[in-house]
């Protein structure tokens, strides 16, 4: 997904190795019109999600609220998956 980003917003990226069957947070190493970058995935990005009672689905939860016929909605976060670039920096 990164690398197909960062082609439509028109850079020149080639993939130098790719990480993806191992296990971590590393997808592999690209290319950016000379610049090296480690591609990472992983759980990153809070996101606000709604709890509703174990075994009822989300949707009848939200009918019961907007009827009166329950509580308010139990809202809580959770992490996101994420795809970031952190750029490689050689020591000279």
């Amino acid at each position: 997904m990164w690398i197909w980003k960062a082609r439509k917003a028109g850079w020149l990226v080639s993939v130098e190795s790719s990480s993806a069957d191992e296990p971590g947070d590393e997808c592999g190493v690209v290319d950016v019109e000379g610049l090296k970058y480690r591609i990472n995935f992983s759980p990153r990005v809070r996101r606000r999600v709604f709890h509703s009672a174990p075994g009822q689905h989300a949707i009848a939860t939200a009918i019961e609220i907007a009827t009166g016929e329950s509580a308010p909605a139990a809202w809580g976060w959770e992490f996101a998956p994420a795809v970031w670039a952190e750029p490689i920096v050689e020591d000279d």
